[in-house]
């Protein structure tokens, strides 16, 4: 009976691990099945994140065992794709800043290199300019001493000589030393209360005392009384540089029209010629230093120049129109006093 039991038992464990291995088989590949795709799903999403794609999403179908794991994901995925948008954001800003501050140097750079051939340029005609009267000076001096039997007359036509070289040379340097004043905004304006418009009808009359060959006609469009705030003597200076190129490159017998008129906050005095104009490529470079547009006179081409300087120096502007053939308009545009926020005192610096 005992070997019967034995035999019994064998054979029902037998039995029983025959039964209940395939249950056991079936139960590892479900639990398999139920772990490893949900690691797959998790493990794609990783792969997604890693490669950039912050637009994916964890399903959040999987089992509850996985919800929590899911949404905290799918939540570093939000997260991390709004850093990822401020970071481009932040990238491009920079790339911006970074072109536009590289256009400004750029920039900045080529007006120096403009500013250091200008410079260049300057010295060069400045050193031409004062090598002409300085050399006239030298020779007629040393040609002078060098006749031992000189009379007064040669003497006196010698000192005539070198006192008018000596009178160019003064006028040159205080062009230029106004300029340079201009430049640095050192430019110091005596400035009064002015009625323009008989204070222009007394300057025609002295220009035309001036010009006698050619015909001065002056025109007001100004209010009753209206006045300005301005240094007269250096705007007369302007307008008497502006005056004289006309009466220069003006046909003979041609007449000069000043005009001044009322424009909202501006009064614009303009100085009308019928001279052979001004091309477009020269009409840019006009108000340069030594810029001349005839090589003939004695002019050094700083005319304009100052004159520009004196009408920027009052907060106003000098600009120049022509046409071919037919002549030129300078305008000195002043602004009204009401308007005229620089000049508060009777003395100003630019």
């Amino acid at each position: 009976s005992i070997d019967t039991l034995n035999t019994s038992i064998v054979w029902f464990t037998v039995i029983l691990g025959a039964i209940t291995c395939p249950f056991i088989l079936l139960g590892c590949y479900w639990l398999f099945n139920a772990l490893y795709h949900p690691l797959t799903v998790i493990r794609t999403g990783t792969d997604a994140i890693a490669s950039g794609n912050y637009h994916y999403r964890l399903p959040e179908t999987l089992d509850s065992e996985f919800t929590d794991l899911v949404k905290a994901f799918n939540s570093m995925i939000v997260r991390l794709s709004a850093h990822e948008n401020k970071a481009s954001a932040h990238r491009k800003q920079l790339k911006f800043e970074v072109e536009t501050r590289t256009r400004a140097l750029q920039e900045v750079n080529n007006k120096l290199t403009q500013i250091d051939t200008k410079r260049r340029q300057f010295m060069a005609d400045v050193s031409h300019e004062l090598r002409t009267p300085l050399t006239i000076i030298r020779g007629e001096a040393q040609v002078t001493l060098r006749q031992q039997t000189a009379t007064v007359e040669i003497y006196q036509e010698t000192l005539n000589t070198i006192l008018e070289q000596s009178v160019k040379l003064s006028k040159l340097v205080d062009d230029l030393l106004l300029l340079a004043r201009a430049e640095m905004h050192e430019f110091t304006l005596d400035v009064a209360q002015c009625a323009l418009e008989p204070s222009l009808v007394e300057q025609v009359k002295r220009w035309q005392k001036v010009i006698k060959t050619r015909e001065i006609a002056f025109q007001s469009h100004l209010q009753r009384n209206q006045s300005v705030v301005i240094d007269k003597d250096r705007i007369f200076q302007a307008l008497t540089i502006l005056i004289e190129n006309a009466d220069k490159y003006s046909s003979p017998g041609t007449p000069i029209l000043v005009s001044v008129e009322d424009d909202n906050d501006w009064i614009r005095i303009k100085i009308v010629d019928t001279s052979e104009g001004i091309s477009s490529s020269d009409l840019e470079h006009i108000f340069e230093r030594f810029v001349r547009l005839k090589r003939q006179g004695d002019g050094m081409g700083l005319g304009l120049s100052i004159a520009k300087a004196i009408a920027e120096a009052h907060g106003g502007t000098l600009t120049a129109t022509s046409e071919l053939s037919k002549g030129s308009v300078f305008t000195l545009s002043l602004k009204k006093p009401a308007q005229h926020s620089l000049i508060a005192r009777h003395t100003i610096k630019q």
